[in-house]
């Protein structure tokens, strides 16, 4: 090619001003399979074929129709080598049907959440109100909950599930179709796990007795978390908004024994989907208490283990969580880890899970 010949394609920074996104999305993009590995010139520069831009379009306009990137990737690479599967028009009427879903979930919490203030409601969990109008749960009466409180003061770990607990029927799938969506959950340092979306939000908490009062914290940044050196700030979601999910969280906090409780502090509740590694290995998060729910997973695999903190070679504990279950362990009693995920015959491996931590009082500013 003689020096005053342009090109044949696009280089990155032109692709990407072209088509409105940023240099990491087309490298995330190629990971996906949405985009193919480009060509790269003498001086090893990547040339992306002319028509990449309008791929692009495609592929956003695709999203904004509310398509996963998956499902997106279905549908090009069925049109790239003209297989039979599952149309454009199929896929538009069974995405519908998710919409719909959707839309009924919102219209419940809506109703719900105009009951609860006509009412003057103070506790989703222990409501003074005569005749609470979303009883979801009820603590105090629970025999699932002193149970597992005497577990974690006997052996610093215990398991349970959502329907033990007495969590409304619609909390999992109400958490599956809310949370775990391509608009919410982004990419978690793709330096460190390429293939980890997270989303996160954090809960400041107070004790008064056996009530538990409940805010939004000002602050979601992690630092020095996940093998990654330095504070980051993932994308916020604000569960205190969803019935459902203020439910959720004071019944995790309720699962701490009273005598072991901190009388203020912080929750961080993190929605973690993974295809691959689940975690780097054996570890400890440096916090108070972690808290494991898996809401979602496709594939084997994922067993977690609690390792004996001064002999990682001996497993303590394993346990493969299926959908609905929850464990609950002292951070600072194990090294916690879990083994890869594995894929099904002829799809893709994934699991959607909460990964919660009840937070040393230092970890955040409670000023």
């Amino acid at each position: 090619m003689r020096s005053n010949e342009k090109p044949a394609g696009l280089r990155t920074g032109e692709v990407a001003e072209q088509a409105g996104v940023n240099i990491q999305t087309l490298r995330y993009y190629e990971r996906r399979g949405l985009l193919s590995e480009p060509a790269r010139s003498t001086g090893g520069h990547r040339l992306y074929p002319p028509d990449t831009v309008a791929l692009l379009g495609v592929i956003k306009a695709a999203q904004r129709l509310g398509f996963t990137l998956d499902e997106v990737a279905e549908l090009l690479d069925a049109g790239r080598r003209r297989h039979p599967a599952p149309d454009l028009r199929q896929r538009a009427i069974d995405k519908i049907g998710e919409i719909d879903a959707r839309i009924a979930d919102l219209t419940v919490i809506r109703a719900a959440l105009t009951r609860l203030v006509d009412a003057r409601c103070d506790s989703l969990t222990n409501c003074t109100c005569t005749e609470c109008p979303v009883p979801f749960l009820t603590i105090d009466s629970s025999e699932e909950f002193h149970r597992v409180r005497e577990d974690l003061a006997k052996q610093d770990f215990a398991v349970t599930r959502d329907s033990a607990l007495g969590l409304h029927e619609d909390t999992r799938p109400h958490i599956c179709r809310t949370y775990f969506t391509e608009s919410v959950l982004h990419g978690d340092h793709p330096a460190v796990h390429r293939d980890r979306d997270r989303a996160r939000d954090v809960i400041r908490y107070g004790w008064h007795g056996d009530r538990l009062a409940i805010r939004e914290h000002d602050v979601v940044a992690i630092r020095d978390r996940s093998g990654f050196r330095g504070t980051r700030t993932p994308t916020r979601v604000r569960l205190l908004t969803d019935v459902l999910m203020t439910t959720w969280v004071e019944a995790v906090l309720s699962l701490i024994p009273p005598h072991l409780r901190q009388e203020d502090g912080t929750f961080g509740v993190n929605f973690l989907r993974t295809r691959t590694n689940v975690v780097a290995g054996p570890h400890q998060d440096d916090e108070e208490y972690v808290v494991i729910y898996v809401a979602d997973k496709h594939g084997t695999g994922a067993e977690t283990t609690l390792h004996a903190i001064d002999d990682v070679d001996r497993i303590v504990y394993r346990h493969t969580l299926v959908p609905g279950e929850l464990i609950v362990f002292r951070d600072a009693a194990f090294l916690h880890n879990a083994s890869p995920l594995i894929s099904p015959i002829g799809g893709k491996a994934q699991r959607d899970a909460l990964v919660c931590t009840v937070n040393y009082r230092d970890t955040y500013d409670l000023t």
